[in-house]
């Protein structure tokens, strides 16, 4: 262990002139990252809110308790690392920040101490910072290069962007739509600069990039709408970076994360929906909430299983959008079962006698689900009474819905409509453990059962873009 209040410089792990570098001052927890030798990301104030009040490095009522400097190894490769501890108001708050330098990115890591009590009150906002970065311009005396950024913003990754100078005053995205960003240099035409990409790494749902253009601070943390923090929470942040462009910054980054988590791309690589031709009735697709005249979907979907049989389409799967089970409140999900009178003798009919597996859409739970225990059910869910919406809060729910649900032709769940289901169950926002809890117990139960999941985010569709004319079905 290194002396205490000594400043220190983590240099990337494995690495004898690194790309990526960090320093950090024990004494008064400033750091900084530094790309290529110039400071691309300095440090900012640590703080936590607690109680109505914030506790912050920057006015010394957040104050280092103890530090420490340590090696290792993990999923993600070699490391170099230190902690410090924080506390304040006399003891009723308490954080560790931990930095990881590996060879091309680091980890920030925050772990509450004592539980705190609410946030700021802001669901764009942060209830805890660390790390935090100051948004600065070119430096010609330093080094630092002008930058350009682009930073992912809307309901889905790709869905919407922000392009901007990184500098002072710069617009960046923040809050619950915004996704990573990459921040990269100025390089001449046809050539590929450095570049660095920042997101959360861990507890992805209550992590939250928040901004301030007024002083140019960009800060990570848990989501400011949160009633509180429970001891030991942590939320994780990766800074990644790539001498060799954007694209392989990004590629840097999924891999650093893939490893993180001891995870590879055979899944993707082995899927059976990206290997083989299915036959989708999503929307834009001619059976899309429409028939053959005279007929359910049943004949349609096995009409189907002829014509291809006959001009000799391999299909081997096949996608049921949401017309096909069961729907209550602002048509939310209210049992998902086929519907008799579109499939008289039920999906596993029409999955024998094609042959084909079933790619299932669902959409968000609304308040009168029948698998609720409000409304007679089995299964605990948390319902928001304003919005009509729910979600399930037990993995006894996903494990018997998966389990029952195999059996008729599932093959890969299609959960759509996540931000709809997110944005409008209010305890979702306010519980700093509850999103995350819901999308793993759905992900443990799709592993256990041998089956794979396709999210998918969908706001409502614009008035410019009506369905189509021929819509006889209910949606």
């Amino acid at each position: 262990m290194r002396s205490l209040f000594a400043p220190v410089l983590l240099a990337s792990a494995g690495s004898t002139s690194p790309l990526l570098d960090l320093a950090v001052n024990t004494t008064d927890g400033s750091y900084s990252v530094s790309i290529d030798g110039a400071p691309w990301f300095p440090g900012g104030a640590t703080a936590v809110w607690h109680n109505g009040t914030l506790f912050s490095s920057a006015d010394g009522t957040l104050t280092i308790a103890s530090a420490e400097t340590f090696a290792g190894e993990d999923t993600m490769g070699a490391f170099a690392a230190t902690e410090l501890a924080w506390t304040g108001g006399g003891g009723a708050v308490g954080l560790h920040t931990q930095f990881k330098a590996y060879a091309g990115y680091i980890i920030f890591e925050q772990r509450n101490g004592p539980a705190t009590l609410g946030g700021s009150g802001d669901k764009d906002g942060v209830a805890t910072v660390f790390p935090s970065f100051r948004v600065t311009g070119a430096d010609a005396a330093a080094g630092t290069p002008t930058r350009g950024a682009l930073g992912y913003t809307g309901d889905m990754v790709g869905a919407g962007y922000q392009s901007f100078e990184w500098t002072e005053g710069a617009a960046v995205p923040f809050g619950v739509n915004a996704g990573p960003l990459c921040v990269f240099a100025a390089a001449p035409a046809g050539a590929a600069g450095t570049a660095a990409v920042l997101s959360p790494a861990y507890n992805f749902m209550a992590a939250q990039q928040s901004y301030s253009a007024a002083d140019s601070t960009l800060d990570y943390g848990v989501m400011g709408s949160v009633d509180g923090v429970p001891a030991g929470f942590s939320v994780q942040t990766i800074v990644a970076a790539s001498a060799a462009g954007v694209n392989n910054a990004m590629m840097a980054w999924g891999d650093a994360l893939l490893h993180k988590y001891g995870k590879g791309r055979a899944a993707v690589d082995d899927d059976l929906t990206l290997n083989y031709l299915g036959y989708s009735t999503d929307n834009g697709a001619f059976y899309y909430y429409y028939t053959e005249p005279g007929t359910n979907y049943e004949t349609t979907i096995l009409d189907v299983k002829a014509y291809a049989d006959e001009v000799g389409l391999p299909y081997r799967h096949w996608l049921a959008d949401s017309y096909w089970y069961f729907k209550g409140d602002k048509n939310g999900v209210k049992n998902w079962t086929a519907m008799p009178e579109l499939f008289p003798r039920g999906l596993e009919y029409v999955t024998n006698a094609t042959g084909w597996e079933i790619v299932g859409h669902n959409r968000y739970w609304s308040d009168n689900t029948d698998y609720a225990t409000q409304n007679g059910g089995e299964y605990e869910f948390a319902i928001d009474a304003t919005s009509q919406y729910a979600v399930p809060l037990t993995q006894a729910f996903w494990d018997d819905l998966m389990e029952s649900s195999k059996k008729w032709g599932l093959s890969v769940y299609e959960q759509d409509w996540l931000d709809s289901e997110y944005d409008n169950v209010g305890v979702l926002h306010t519980n700093a453990t509850l999103a995350r809890t819901w999308l793993m117990q759905m992900g443990t139960a799709a592993q256990k059962h041998g089956l794979t999941i396709q999210c998918a985010l969908l706001a409502a569709l614009p008035a410019s873009c009506p369905p189509p004319p021929r819509y006889p079905l209910a949606y």
